[in-house]
């Protein structure tokens, strides 16, 4: 129960939806991570 606590556990599947609606986009000069879902 302590090491749930130090180390919260990660929800495998909010992780993979978060590499579906993550990319890096060139903004001028730079390039920005963008989150959010395509439409």
């Amino acid at each position: 129960m302590l090491a749930t606590r130090i180390f919260p556990i990660i929800n495998i599947w909010e992780q993979k939806e978060l590499l579906l609606y993550k990319f890096h986009k060139k903004l001028h000069r730079t390039e920005v991570l963008v989150l959010g879902k395509p439409d």
